[in-house]
């Protein structure tokens, strides 16, 4: 009777010495996927954060490192999207508005270190220019217009091109600016009639009245 007793409880001893080491041994990884696991909830919200936090009167991230990855990834899309032949030629347009700071005219080339890092995602770019004001020598090359948030319009090659450029920059108040791009367009393309009769309305009236070529 008395082994009859005992042999319970023995037996409870040894299922107990082969059940310890089990939560024992799990406990670490618990805990580490645990903190893993509240990491990447919080890095999400984190993320989320620094990107909704934009700077002032422009739709870009404010943090330095959000900021690099969006802009490259607006632009290369862009460009993937549009430029789709081999050996390709682009020119970033972005022309200087009065009270624009450095900071903002400077942030496309050097957040694309100066078309390297476009080439490197875009294998068919050849070569990559970032100016203020087109001039002939960029003829040959696919014409994109830049903004100070870096959301650039591609507007192809050629007198449609130039003249839907300079059409968008009208349409978007900066006369001034469009007036300048259409007379440099003209010395590229001085007998086309487009660009004349664009140039020679905006002289007259101050402003263009043609129609606008869409936007983003």
């Amino acid at each position: 009777m008395i082994e009859y007793l005992l042999a319970p409880s023995a037996a409870s001893e040894r299922t107990a010495a082969v059940a310890l080491p089990w939560p024992t041994t799990r406990s670490p990884w618990v805990v580490a996927f645990s903190i893993i696991l509240v990491h990447a909830l919080v890095s999400g919200v984190l993320l989320r954060r620094r990107i909704r936090d934009v700077l002032p009167d422009a739709d870009i991230p404010r943090d330095p490192f959000v900021r690099k990855v969006e802009i490259i990834r607006r632009v290369s899309e862009r460009v993937r999207a549009t430029v789709p032949e081999s050996s390709a030629r682009i020119v970033f347009c972005t022309p200087r508005i009065q009270g624009t700071a450095d900071f903002y005219m400077n942030l496309l080339p050097t957040t694309l270190d100066h078309g390297r890092g476009l080439r490197a995602l875009c294998r068919n770019i050849d070569s990559v220019a970032f100016v203020e004001r087109w001039n002939s020598g960029y003829r040959e090359f696919a014409l994109f217009g830049g903004s100070v948030d870096d959301y650039v319009i591609p507007f192809g090659k050629g007198p449609a091109a130039l003249l839907g450029f300079a059409r968008t920059l009208a349409a978007n108040g900066y006369g001034n600016e469009a007036r300048d791009q259409l007379a440099a367009a003209l010395q590229a393309y001085p007998h086309d009639p487009r660009l004349r009769l664009a140039y020679e309305r905006d002289l007259e009236e101050g402003t263009d009245t043609t129609e606008v070529v869409p936007g983003r």
